[in-house]
């Protein structure tokens, strides 16, 4: 399950906000507010795992993205 969510992951890390709701809306199926909803949750999720990986306040990592 790991590997299935490596694409996201690297993502959200290197803040292509944009690039990962598009790969959630293609890979699953889903709408624009599903895709933010499960993109909300992942990014809280590495938040909390994976502190380390993120080099920017959570304000700058979603600065400009309006949902």
């Amino acid at each position: 399950m790991a590997s299935e969510r490596e694409p996201l992951d690297r993502l959200i890390v290197e803040r292509q906000i944009l690039r990962a709701v598009r790969w959630l809306m293609s890979t699953f199926e889903c709408g624009l507010q599903e895709a933010a909803q499960v993109l909300y949750a992942r990014y809280d999720d590495l938040r909390r795992s994976r502190p380390d990986d993120f080099t920017t306040s959570h304000e700058e990592c979603w600065e400009g993205v309006y949902t």
